[in-house]
């Protein structure tokens, strides 16, 4: 499974793109290693499978150098913000918003148009929350693959069925 996952990054990543990992890059630290395979330049922004998301508190100090060795850098869990160019930033985060036991650590969206986040697998792709949009790039809804995020900007446009 991993050289089909590697492959099929690699079919969408360039070695001079930049990745947005949205957590839960690996649920052990050994994997890491995989990044040197993979084309681009890798940005995490920690899930709580991730050993440095604050939810392991003490054991995410001690694996913050592992995990700098590996990722070009390292992006505030809860409050990393993209700007795509003249609107209002995209809230990136593993976790997505008004989620389950871990909405303590969801961002507020007040002052956003929506969210990228992981976290949820299959259980959906794009759904609105009190009228923010909210796309789910886990790769297990995304044939495998990292989305590119020209694919994802028209779901910040477009309407959609509201929960």
């Amino acid at each position: 499974m991993n050289a089909t996952l590697i492959d099929r990054y690699n079919e969408v990543v360039r070695a001079d793109d930049e990745v947005y990992h949205v957590g839960d890059f690996s649920i052990h630290e050994k994997h890491l290693e995989v990044l040197g395979q993979l084309n681009g330049r890798k940005y995490l922004v920690p899930g709580n499978h991730d050993k440095i998301h604050p939810t392991h508190k003490k054991k995410a100090e001690r694996y913050l150098p592992l995990y700098e060795e590996v990722f070009d850098a390292i992006l505030d869990p809860f409050h990393f913000k993209l700007d795509v160019g003249g609107s209002t930033p995209i809230s990136v985060s593993h976790i997505p918003w008004g989620s389950d036991r871990y909405n303590r650590y969801c961002p507020d969206l007040t002052d956003l148009v929506g969210q990228i986040c992981g976290h949820v697998h299959e259980k959906w792709k794009v759904m609105t929350l009190s009228g923010k949009v909210i796309v789910n790039v886990g790769v297990d809804q995304w044939d495998f693959r990292p989305v590119p995020l020209t694919a994802l900007l028209h779901y910040f446009s477009a309407p959609t069925t509201s929960v």
